[in-house]
């Protein structure tokens, strides 16, 4: 996996109050306006509700022997292009 990866990741796990907004918007090419950071937001409107978001980078394959690596890793690369 890309360091970019593993940055985001670790960003999920340890935030003590996770912006879902700037995550999204840290991985776009043009800035979010304020009505679409809002909606982003709009379905966590408190820690206990931010669950999934937390869990799911947990949920991409990351070691070689993962069933899921090599659908991943093709994945990565159309995204590249």
């Amino acid at each position: 996996m890309p360091e970019v990866w593993w940055e985001f990741r670790r960003a999920v796990e340890s935030a003590p109050v996770l912006d879902i907004a700037r995550l999204v918007a840290s991985g776009c090419l043009s800035e979010l306006d304020t009505s679409a950071r809002a909606a982003y937001d709009a379905p966590f409107p408190d820690e206990a509700s931010k669950v999934g978001p937390r869990v799911m980078p947990t949920l991409v394959p990351t070691a070689t022997d993962d069933p899921a690596t090599e659908a991943n890793r093709r994945a990565w690369e159309a995204l590249q292009s």
